[in-house]
């Protein structure tokens, strides 16, 4: 016969195993909750900064693209580099103008071209006499009455000279934007450079 004392004691422990087991669940859950979240929050601000790279890359595409249409409208307007960069402007609401690092409007060889090429890496820091015209930030905001190629901040490539008729035949004009995207997050640096160029033919007219 098992003495009362020796019955009672199994009793204890074999009731005392299933909250020990409890606990030791909790420990685990807890240990795999702590290594899992970094990588889930890493996750979720990956995502949230790649979509507000994404807004910012889609932006400026149609901000160059609205700025050429602009651009081959205007055609040789004296005032035409003005209507652009307000294009611009109106477009780019969104983005913040201090990201903005450079505008450059030129004419473009052929429909392929780039600020890469030879004849026009110069524009990516200064205008180039009949070849383009290069602006900042500061000049979105500039009124009406500082364009007009004389003594203005379009003379280099003044819109007066643009090619338009149509037996010349009319220029090849470009629109080329550069920013500096600052990330929201600094998960994948500080910041990062974005650009969009599009090149049209101005619209030509008859002699």
């Amino acid at each position: 016969m098992v003495p009362r004392a020796s019955l009672r004691s199994a009793q204890l422990r074999r009731g005392s195993r299933p909250a020990q087991s409890r606990w030791t669940e909790r420990g685990v859950v807890l240990v795999e909750a702590a290594l899992i979240f970094p990588m889930v929050m890493m996750l979720i601000m990956a995502s949230f900064e790649f979509a507000l790279a994404f807004r910012s890359s889609l932006t400026l595409t149609n901000a160059v693209q609205a700025a050429a249409r602009t651009a081959s409208a205007q055609g040789n307007n004296p005032e035409a580099d003005f209507e652009i960069l307000q294009t611009l402007e109106k477009n780019l609401s969104i983005i913040d103008s201090a990201e903005v690092q450079y505008i450059v409007i030129f004419r473009a060889p052929i429909i392929g071209s780039s600020l890469d090429d030879s004849a026009l890496r110069g524009c990516r820091t200064t205008s180039i006499a009949n070849v383009c015209n290069r602006y900042t930030a500061f000049d979105l905001s500039r009124p009406r009455v500082a364009f007009g190629c004389m003594n203005a901040f379009d003379r280099s490539w003044c819109p007066g000279s643009r090619r338009v008729r149509l037996d010349d035949p009319p220029d090849l004009i470009g629109v080329h934007v550069e920013l500096e995207h600052e990330t929201a997050t600094r998960l994948i640096g500080r910041n990062y450079r974005m650009s969009q160029r599009s090149i049209i033919q101005i619209e030509p007219r008859r002699s």
